[in-house]
């Protein structure tokens, strides 16, 4: 399965505890978040790849999917990456 995830513009340094934010606008990860792991798990697929994903997106969702992962950023180092993520 191939997901999009959207890039989460906000940029937690140091990385934060995800839920100690408060929700800015509908495209924040976490106003997305639990809908994006619910149409994941209803696939319930075995290899799962990520499109703009940025670092701690990649381990919140490693989290509420039983999954791990490995990907690669862009040629920042705070940029998003590309990840596959497996059983």
């Amino acid at each position: 399965m191939s997901y999009n995830v959207r890039f989460d513009h906000r940029d937690p340094n140091p990385l934060p505890d995800l839920l100690s934010f408060p929700p800015e606008n509908p495209h924040d990860w976490l106003n997305r978040r639990t809908r994006i792991k619910d149409v994941i798990l209803n696939e319930d697929p075995d290899l799962l790849g990520l499109q703009e994903v940025k670092f701690w997106v990649a381990n919140d969702l490693s989290c509420l999917l039983g999954m791990e992962w490995i990907g690669e950023g862009r040629s920042t180092p705070d940029g998003d990456l590309m990840t596959m993520s497996f059983r």
